[in-house]
């Protein structure tokens, strides 16, 4: 059974997501060039919806 794997991926995932969320947020709050974390979070949404696509539980 694959569930523990990939509820700990998907965790990481959202982690990731968050994490970069909020330092877009505090960046651009600030004033500050948010290109760089923007590129990286547009990164982690598309690994987290190829993850979620591939990921698909069927009942």
């Amino acid at each position: 059974m694959q569930y523990p794997d990939f509820k700990k991926q998907e965790i990481e995932l959202y982690d990731k997501i968050q994490k970069l969320s909020d330092e877009f947020d505090r960046l651009n709050k600030a004033g500050k060039d948010t290109t760089d974390t923007a590129q990286k979070l547009e990164t982690v949404l598309k690994e987290f919806l190829l993850f979620r696509q591939q990921n698909v539980i069927k009942v």
